[in-house]
């Protein structure tokens, strides 16, 4: 317990900063008012957005977050502690495995790099439903490759478990993470004799494959349509493939390239040699972790957009795989000459980047000089192969205070001072019979402290005497969502938007 406590408040350190924003990025927002609107409601089989069934997501993330809002409200800090935990419960358990089949050294380098990693420090302390699929799909997928190397049949209920929990946070994705991990496991004949284990087999399906009818059952029995569901869940997934352009054959090599970049600082390991020692278990172990990653980054190449929040289990997955030559690389001899000059470069760049800080322009000023002082104290630690792993971490953990504390831009800002003055001019023109419109930014809503009813998709004529609507830009009067009979009463221009608030005439 020790070490998973230790864990648990590295992370929260380092989430820190993040946990005291006082706005929402992205579509955390969105997240929230859903959950709010579910603590609300009481309605915990079918979340809704404006009052109205929404089916993108499964709820299991929902469920976690509805209780947090309805006891502390709408905060930022509050409704990123889920996400945070489950960063936290990913690194212990990563412990726990690899201190079994390695050792406590191992355990503690493996876990340290995914509390450190940089993807997923920027990543997982959000109100957002890729925290915690990324922390059980990961979980999911290391307990099944342990159970096919060697590992006790409880890792496979537990692979199964947590599978089952994927698909519950964020369902068909997991399956992409799922397909390159049995694409390994069908290449190697070890693999193979393990996996045809009746029960282990089993004891990994069933949760797998319970765990998401316990919703789905009920809800396609009394809430929706199954058809309906099937459509829906086939856009959010699989139909994606239809948009695929030719433009994207183009991108590819910037899209692996970028996934490249995003394995740094740890991905530098893939040139260095595991130890010859390595036993049949292990390797086979590294490779399913591997191609549990490396499978799912070729699968969203065919989807168009090719976000990167899709891949964020794979990071676990290759940090592990990548454990064997990490270890193998801190028991040879002293710091290469290459690297230790590139360490000395580290050092000048942070002392450049703190000279500089005067001639920055404003809104860098307040994330460089936490980086650069990361970067200026590379020479004082890394004078030791293992002293290297830790200027790593300490420029990761700098990052961490500075960069990712401080986004650019003041997009959320700027919605929450509309959501102040839009909350100000509701309630003096007593707008109380309040709807909204086509997409309108959950961000402005929560600022303002309204939950009206909406019709995101426009498919009907609205009732209500008051409308919220969204013109995508400023110098367009009336957008496709707009309805007819409506006045303008108030024009709010924001990040090249304008929020429109009518009155039916």
């Amino acid at each position: 317990m020790r070490p998973a406590l230790a864990l648990l408040a590295l992370a929260f350190l380092l989430a820190l900063p993040q946990l005291g924003g006082e706005t929402w990025s992205g579509t955390e927002a969105r997240r929230v008012q859903i959950a709010l609107e579910m603590a609300q409601s009481g309605q915990w089989l079918l979340p809704t957005l404006g009052h109205e069934p929404t089916l993108a997501k499964p709820p299991l993330y929902y469920w976690l977050l509805a209780p947090l809002v309805g006891a502390f409200g709408p905060s930022p800090a509050a409704t990123r502690v889920p996400s945070v935990l489950a960063h936290a419960l990913l690194a212990a358990y990563v412990f726990a495995l690899l201190r079994r089949r390695r050792g406590p050294h191992a355990g503690l380098v493996a876990a340290l790099a995914i509390l450190l990693m940089p993807v997923l420090l920027e990543a997982m302390p959000r109100a957002e439903i890729d925290p915690l699929f990324t922390a059980f799909t990961a979980v999911s997928l290391l307990a099944l490759a342990d159970a096919c190397c060697g590992g006790p049949r409880s890792a496979a209920w537990l692979a199964g478990v947590c599978g089952g929990l994927a698909l519950l946070t964020k369902g068909p994705p997991y399956l992409l993470f799922l397909a390159g991990m049995a694409v390994a496991a069908l290449r190697g004949r070890g693999a193979r004799e393990s996996g045809r284990s009746a029960a282990m087999l089993a004891a990994y399906l069933v949760p797998l494959v319970a765990l998401p009818l316990v919703w789905l059952v009920p809800l396609l029995g009394k809430e929706v349509d199954a058809g309906e569901a099937s459509r829906v869940a086939g856009e959010e997934s699989v139909g994606r493939l239809l948009y695929f352009t030719r433009e994207q054959v183009v991108e590819t090599p910037g899209y692996l390239l970028r996934m490249a970049l995003l394995t740094l600082p740890l991905g530098l390991f893939v040139f260095a040699r595991p130890a010859a020692e390595e036993t049949a278990p292990e390797r086979r172990f590294a490779r399913l972790c591997a191609w549990g990653g490396i499978g799912a980054i070729l699968l969203v190449a065919l989807f168009p957009g090719r976000p990167t929040r899709y891949l964020l289990p794979g990071f676990p997955l290759l940090v592990v795989a990548l454990l064997p030559r990490v270890l193998a690389w801190l028991q040879g001899g002293g710091v290469p000459r290459w690297l230790a000059a590139v360490v000395r470069g580290l050092g000048l760049a942070g002392v450049g980047l703190l000279a500089a800080v005067p001639l920055l322009p404003a809104q860098v000023q307040a994330i460089v000089p936490g980086l650069a002082l990361g970067l200026g104290a590379v020479p004082l630690v890394a004078r030791t192969r293992a002293g290297v792993l830790a200027a790593l971490a300490l420029v990761c953990a700098s990052a961490a205070w500075s960069v990712f504390a401080h986004p650019l831009g003041s997009g959320p800002r700027t919605l929450a001072r509309a959501g102040a003055t839009l909350a100000e001019e509701v309630r003096t023109r007593a707008a109380q019979d309040l709807g909204t419109r086509g997409h309108f930014p959950s961000q402005v809503l929560l600022a303002a402290g309204l939950l009206p009813p909406g019709d995101e998709l426009a498919a009907r004529a609205p009732r209500t005497r008051w409308l919220l609507v969204e013109d995508p830009d400023a110098q367009v009067a009336v957008d496709a969502s707009r309805a007819e009979g409506y006045e303008d009463r108030v024009r709010l221009r924001v990040r090249g938007k304008t929020l429109v608030l009518q009155e039916r005439r």
